[in-house]
């Protein structure tokens, strides 16, 4: 395998993480994933803790790694778990406003939903 091909990887290693046997030569992950195209990588899904193996593994666009983080917000919304990105991108607001709402104790889904107010407008009751 060439270093480069698989660089980052000690660190999902120190996690307990692997790659699987037949990957260990990079031909067999080329013959098993395909090229890399159109600025994707790979990341493990749908199982996040799971092993680098066929199955487990696609190529994906940084916002759909970015969706599948360990430390992302999990929130309910439209009755369905999904991240506060995921969320946010259903609403049309921005990710940095309805962040800045929660963090001020606004519960999520009003965090959401409620439109932006119009300039020199003031809000009460929160």
């Amino acid at each position: 395998m060439q270093k480069q091909e698989f660089s980052g990887l000690c660190l999902v290693w120190a996690r307990g993480i692997s790659v699987c046997d037949r990957w260990l030569d990079f031909n067999n992950f080329i013959e098993d994933m395909g090229p890399r195209f159109g600025g994707k990588s790979i990341d493990r899904f749908p199982d996040k803790n799971g092993d680098y193996e066929p199955g487990n593994v696609r190529w994906a666009t940084s916002k759909e790694q970015n969706n599948n983080r360990r430390d992302n917000r999990i929130v309910e919304f439209r009755g369905r778990s999904m991240t506060l990105a995921e969320a946010v991108d259903l609403t049309g607001l921005r990710y940095a406003t309805v962040r800045a709402r929660i963090n001020r104790g606004w519960p999520v889904d009003a965090a959401l939903t409620e439109p932006l107010m119009e300039a020199g407008a003031c809000r009460s009751g929160r």
